[in-house]
């Protein structure tokens, strides 16, 4: 028998590295997103994607407001001085499509 997963939840079969996370962040139109922005865009679970969000926000790379029901995060850094992200580790895990998806928005605007 089958078990089924509410919409709001997908299992962590994709591990997204910190860069995917913060390409991600830098990516979105909107200069907040949401843990569920990030969720979405990388294809990981809730947990994984506010997991990666709280690890840019201890390294400074990220800031964040709780608002009640949800919270929202931002760069620390102005879009023009975005910081190298080579500097960052990648994650252990499988690969990830998030780079793929990035850059297929980028070319439909």
């Amino acid at each position: 028998m089958s078990r089924e997963h509410p919409s709001d939840t997908i299992p962590d079969e994709r591990e997204p590295s910190l860069h995917d996370t913060l390409e991600a962040v830098y990516s979105m139109d909107s200069p907040t997103v949401t843990t569920t922005d990030i969720r979405i865009l990388l294809g990981c679970s809730q947990s994984t994607a506010r997991r990666r969000l709280t690890e840019l926000f201890e390294e400074g790379e990220l800031q964040r407001r709780d608002t009640g029901q949800q919270t929202l995060w931002w760069s620390t850094t102005p879009e023009e001085e975005t910081p190298s992200l080579t500097d960052l580790e990648p994650v252990r895990g499988p690969k990830t499509n998030a780079v793929d998806l990035i850059e297929a928005s980028e070319d439909s605007e």
